[in-house]
């Protein structure tokens, strides 16, 4: 890689990529964690593969060290079968970078053979939810086909950070996408709520995603992140001194 390369924002390949119609599930940090535990219990237990991971200025330059391996924060993780990417990241973008960074890795996606995008969302309570209900937001194509799983159309929402700049692509690249969105209790972890995304992605795929033992596997990552977020943190406010946006 030549040294002009470390201030562009590119995906970097690091395995076999294979894509066939495939489905693109994105999970990332922001006012709760939900989405990047989703996304981290799919590629677990899918077996997926890191097929690629983003370098960016916009990106902190750290390492996570999750499931027993080191990796980069942002990372791109395939199917054998190439019928599902995972897109995830454990640490925020940093703002100014949120459009660059959605651009690069949208570019990289639309040259891939896939059919839609399905970005996976928490939406921050201080409170227990009663009822686990996850809701869906689309344009009017994704609707009905929302409906007609019966999910249930949010009356309003605001999705933020890295999910609403890769929504936001779609929309201008008229990329089918989706969001699936589900309340977090914010004061302990909340596997529920990765257990209502990932029985809605089950219901609208037919993914057999396994969750007999989901209760204590995102147990064990939000532990994870918890320690991850409580470093990054530190850094940022050594750094900026500013930790505004991040969930805890």
């Amino acid at each position: 890689m030549a040294h002009d390369d470390i201030f562009q924002t590119k995906v970097v390949e690091v395995g076999k990529v294979k894509t066939d119609n495939a489905i693109v599930v994105c999970g990332f940090v922001g006012s709760t964690p939900a989405g990047v535990l989703a996304a981290s219990y799919l590629v677990e237990n899918k077996k997926l593969h890191e097929c690629a991971h983003v370098r960016s200025m916009h990106i902190a330059p750290v390492t996570v060290f999750v499931g027993g391996k080191l990796r980069h924060p942002f990372r791109i993780y395939g199917q054998s079968d190439g019928k599902l990417l995972v897109v995830m990241s454990e640490i925020p973008i940093d703002s100014d970078g949120l459009y660059e960074v959605a651009s690069s890795v949208m570019d990289w996606i639309e040259g891939q053979s896939v059919s839609e995008l399905v970005m996976l969302e928490g939406i921050p309570t201080d409170q227990v939810p009663s009822v686990r209900k996850t809701y869906g937001v689309s344009n009017e194509e994704g609707l009905a086909r929302l409906r007609a799983h019966k999910i249930e159309i949010a009356d309003s929402a605001l999705v933020t950070g890295m999910g609403g700049a890769i929504m936001s692509e779609c929309l201008t690249r008229k990329i089918p996408a989706f969001s699936l969105l589900t309340p977090m209790y914010t004061g302990f972890p909340d596997p529920e709520t990765v257990l209502a995304l990932l029985q809605s992605m089950n219901g609208i795929y037919s993914m057999g995603i396994p969750l007999q033992n989901l209760e204590g596997q995102v147990q064990k990552m939000h532990e994870e992140m918890n320690r991850i977020m409580d470093n990054y943190k530190n850094i940022k406010q050594q750094d900026t001194g500013d930790t505004s946006g991040l969930y805890r």
